[in-house]
């Protein structure tokens, strides 16, 4: 179908005669199995075609965090993917005709109003060791460049993420109830691991003390006995790598390869509104990856997607061009370069929600669901 006056103006009236059967908010609400067939019939009928023309100009940034090696995408689907998923939504781009450029390229075309119809920018967060084992072998075959915002705590730490080995585990184990007695002092007693008990609880009071009163190896002491008591070796855990952060040496390898940028995402996944503690998060970053890299870093990541307008200061006194954040959304010209949006892809996303975000379609919906309510402004 060629796209004309005569063909747009019959489409929008389809997908207005469509749309109000729902409200902006229930399609944006709907559930998994009822928004796919919709999405698909709003695909038939020719409207993702339609968003493609109208958002052209937007640009799309697309977030990725780590893969699945065994159960990880079942564990935590809007993480860790399955290296079978990221290949199916890479080849929509690639069959669709989308235009996959480097993020700094990107910023300086789209301040320019220079950008490729519908450009797309890959990025991904956090920096864990299965993207190299999994996604940018997928991306050098085709040439697409990506940028890897990598936190380097752990990178130097070389153990698994504590938060997530404690999740994982939880989540993982057979037993019914555990036994904390003798773990340390705010633990003790039998703990019921059914469904509605204070399962959640416990595992933030296990997570927050361990990062707040213990250090690393201490911390790793910690999960061991308690994948003794939940019967989730942590040893299993630690050799499979996928809740673990790239090494050091896995970074000096990637960045040969001239399509690959590493980029900021604070030391210890934590970036603050205090001034003088941020700051050192960006330093401690920096000192960690430029050494390696033998550049300046000056793109940034918001870690967990927590931003404020008072980080945009802070930012610009540490030389930052732009920052990722994990709002959904295309960039144009006049998007804050503090403020970028993405949409964070995984493996709970279908192929068809994800050919809806490539068309701008959702977008759309937001928009005019944004509209009809307007949502208070992003400030945490």
């Amino acid at each position: 179908m060629a796209w004309n006056g005569t063909s747009i103006r019959s489409t929008l009236r389809i997908l207005l005669r469509v749309i109000p059967i729902f409200s902006m908010e229930f399609v944006l609400e709907l559930k998994l199995p009822i928004k796919k067939a919709f999405l698909y019939v709003v695909k038939f009928i020719g409207v993702l075609r339609l968003a493609r023309i109208m958002t052209r100009g937007g640009l799309r940034i697309l977030c990725y965090h780590g893969f699945s090696k065994i159960d990880e995408s079942q564990f935590r689907p809007e993480t860790f993917m399955e290296p079978s998923t990221f290949q199916d939504h890479i080849g929509l781009i690639i069959s669709k005709g989308y235009s996959v450029i480097s993020l700094p390229d990107a910023l300086k075309l789209l301040h320019k109003r220079l950008l490729p119809p519908c450009s797309v920018v890959i990025t991904f967060d956090d920096g864990f060791k299965t993207i190299q084992q999994y996604a940018l072998p997928v991306l050098q075959q085709y040439r697409f460049p990506c940028t890897i915002f990598l936190t380097t705590y752990y990178c130097i730490k070389e153990n698994p993420v504590f938060r997530l080995v404690v999740q994982y585990m939880f989540w993982k184990t057979a037993n019914q109830e555990v036994d904390l007695t003798g773990m340390g002092p705010p633990f003790f007693g039998r703990i019921s691991l059914l469904p509605n008990s204070s399962r959640d609880n416990i595992i933030w009071q296990i997570i927050n003390y361990a990062e707040t009163e213990l250090l690393e190896n201490d911390r790793q002491r910690l999960a061991m006995e308690l994948g003794v008591r939940l019967g989730v070796p942590y040893e299993n855990i630690f050799e499979r790598e996928a809740l673990s952060i790239m090494k050091t040496q896995d970074i000096y390898s990637i960045a040969k390869a001239s399509e690959i940028d590493i980029q900021l995402h604070t030391h210890r996944h934590n970036f603050p509104e205090d001034r003088n503690a941020a700051i050192h998060e960006i330093e401690d970053n920096r000192a960690v990856l430029e050494p390696i890299l033998k550049r300046r870093l000056t793109h940034f990541c918001y870690p967990s997607g927590i931003w404020s307008e008072n980080h945009f200061q802070i930012l610009k006194e540490s030389h930052i061009e732009s920052a990722v954040t994990c709002d959904p959304g295309l960039n144009y010209a006049n998007t804050p370069r503090y403020a970028l949006r993405r949409f964070l892809d995984g493996q709970h996303i279908s192929n068809i929600q994800f050919e809806a975000e490539l068309s701008g379609f959702m977008e759309i919906m937001r928009r005019l669901r944004n509209k009809l309510r307007p949502q208070p402004k992003k400030s945490v």
